[in-house]
């Protein structure tokens, strides 16, 4: 656990609202993802805007000093989080709470430590977790929603969906039952926000109220350069992961000598370790830091976005836009939204390795990429710069302390939300 106190210094730009505190919260992940990453962003942008933000943040590299029943207790509520919320509270007054992942060090507790100050409190939902206990509804190597709109989702239990485990599946799929029916939706979290019209659409259909959540989309804060695309190679960049669609693309590139660079580390890396030493067109450079990445899609004919997970945004497609590089992507998901088909990249049913191959390999496809360089780079102007996103921001903020005085006098105390540990399970 880490509390972290900062202004910006001589470089910040004095918001054109009025100055707040901001107490942002987030567990960051066993490895390093999108979600970490966007937290950090926003982090330094409010910084950059003059905010003072004080940071509550937790690492999964904890949880293997814990026991499983103590993991389970604190993903259900964790004491220690409320007193040290608490605390935090009333040392800096914090004008607003953010919470981007609470799960499973921070835990639901944090509202309640917000509420009993009476302080708003900002949610973004950057996976599917609300409703879906694996999070990118994946469940053993395919697509998975079962769970969307289940009363109770026994089938993540019996899966054992999160962490595998049927305990700590258990201990999350109760936590999502409370969360439906008691104030977590209409109450205790002020305000939402998705990163896509697509994401929201899932939230909605989950049974939470549309005009709580709010869409804002992932930014960056990497200056906008077109990149020279001379590489010859196309580009994956991400975690090696089922969902991210890894096996799919190693599955097309069977048929394909063209160069394939791919960067990220995960669980099935020993699968593109195999297919690198089988195929040299393909090229596995481990995990690389932003600006090393950003160079090699900047270079890429195209970026390749083969996901099959449900994703709420697609960072990568962004930071592709941001070097001018057009994307090539599965339809299905965010991809859709954020791409449009033959401006800024190319769509192909996601499922399908061979549509991927036959559509690499169709005539023309390098004049078709080159020709959208420019309208990508246009793309990310127009809708991932810091100043939109600031916007976009202080209006959620907005929102929640309009909604936190709304219904301030009627939220429940702790006591009435959430068990401790021996009350794990659904009878």
């Amino acid at each position: 656990m880490k509390f972290r106190v900062g202004f910006s210094g001589s470089q910040s730009v004095r918001s054109n609202v009025l100055m707040r505190k901001v107490l942002t919260c987030h567990n960051f992940y066993q490895q390093t993802g999108g979600e970490d990453l966007s937290y950090r962003d926003e982090v330094e942008l409010l910084r950059l805007r003059g905010h003072e933000v004080i940071e509550y943040t937790r690492h999964n590299n904890e949880v293997s000093r814990t026991t499983r029943s103590q993991l389970v207790s604190a993903l259900l509520w964790n004491r220690r989080t409320y007193v040290e919320i608490g605390q935090l509270i009333e040392q800096h007054r914090p004008d607003i709470i953010h919470c981007t992942n609470t799960l499973p060090l921070i835990s639901p507790s944090v509202y309640d430590a917000a509420a009993r100050y009476g302080i708003p409190v900002v949610q973004s939902l950057r996976n599917y977790r609300v409703f879906c206990a694996e999070s990118m509804c994946m469940r053993r190597e395919a697509p998975c929603q079962n769970c969307l709109k289940a009363n109770f989702a026994w089938q993540a239990i019996w899966n054992r969906c999160y962490r595998n485990s049927i305990v700590a599946s258990a201990a999350v799929a109760l936590l999502q039952k409370r969360a439906k029916r008691a104030e977590f939706y209409r109450q205790k979290v002020h305000a939402y926000y998705t990163l896509s019209r697509f994401a929201k659409l899932k939230m909605v259909e989950h049974g939470m109220d549309a005009s709580h959540i709010h869409v804002k989309p992932n930014f960056s804060l990497q200056q906008a350069k077109m990149g020279k695309g001379d590489g010859g190679y196309f580009v994956f960049v991400g975690r090696l992961a089922e969902a991210k669609g890894i096996r799919i693309l190693l599955q097309a590139w069977k048929k394909l000598s063209i160069r394939l660079k791919v960067i990220g580390d995960g669980p099935l890396a020993h699968l593109v370790g195999a297919a690198a030493i089988q195929n040299p067109a393909i090229e596995w450079t481990g995990e690389s830091d932003l600006h090393a990445a950003l160079d090699a899609i900047g270079r890429a004919r195209a970026l390749i976005f083969p996901s099959i997970g449900l994703e709420t945004f697609g960072r990568t497609i962004m930071e592709a836009f941001s070097v001018g590089t057009p994307v090539i992507a599965a339809r299905g998901s965010t991809g859709d939204e954020l791409i449009t088909d033959g401006v800024t990249g190319l769509l192909y049913d996601g499922i399908r390795p061979d549509q991927l191959a036959n559509l690499l390999m169709s005539e023309q496809v390098d004049d078709r990429l080159r020709n959208m360089r420019t309208a990508t780079l246009e793309d990310f102007r127009d809708k991932y710069s810091p100043e939109r996103n600031y916007e976009l921001l202080m209006q959620i903020y907005e929102a929640a302390e309009a909604r936190c005085g709304k219904h301030s006098s009627t939220v429940s105390p702790p006591s009435t939300m959430f068990p401790q540990a021996a009350d794990v399970l659904p009878g």
